[in-house]
């Protein structure tokens, strides 16, 4: 499958989106980098927390593994997971 073809695949958040709105399903499979789709302040300010908590979280707990495998690849995911919890039993 080429990559205009997966651009163009109805995910569930795609498909939310253009339950909300046609004109926002539209700019997120046409026009991703549209300025329409930037997070406007209260968003960013929620992502920054976010991070924040990840350096928190890698701070408080610094021989944690980082599973760092993109989300839409579960499959990778959940090997990671369990590669990384079975390295800890031993």
């Amino acid at each position: 499958m080429s990559l205009d073809n997966r651009k163009l695949l109805l995910s569930k958040s795609r498909y939310t989106a253009g339950l909300q709105c046609h004109k926002l399903l539209w700019l997120k499979a046409h026009e991703p980098g549209a300025k329409e789709l930037e997070p406007g302040v209260v968003l960013q300010d929620r992502f920054d927390q976010g991070r924040q908590v990840e350096l928190l979280a890698r701070e408080r707990f610094p021989d944690g593994v980082a599973i760092e495998v993109d989300y839409r690849n579960r499959e990778l995911a959940v090997q990671a997971t369990e590669a990384a919890l079975g390295d800890q039993s031993s």
